[in-house]
């Protein structure tokens, strides 16, 4: 039985356009309902929201990363 190469390429391009597309509404949703509480709020408020914003682009960086790590065999 062979496998087909061109499988696992298309279906990541595929489910990598539905990620992206998922996270841009994310972020739309997140700008239209916290950014504008943030800018009239104290510093601490602010420094929290950026270290959450920080840490998840770090997890989807890191979900990213090992994604692509299984699709080349390593």
């Amino acid at each position: 039985m062979t496998q087909n190469k061109q499988g696992p390429a298309r279906l990541w391009r595929r489910n990598g356009a539905i990620w992206l597309a998922l996270l841009l509404l994310l972020m739309t949703s997140f700008a239209t309902a916290y950014i504008p509480e943030l800018i009239r709020s104290r510093v601490f408020l602010r420094l929290a929201g950026a270290a959450g914003l920080f840490f998840s682009f770090i997890l989807f960086g890191l979900t990213t990363i090992e994604v692509l790590m299984r699709l080349s065999g390593r």
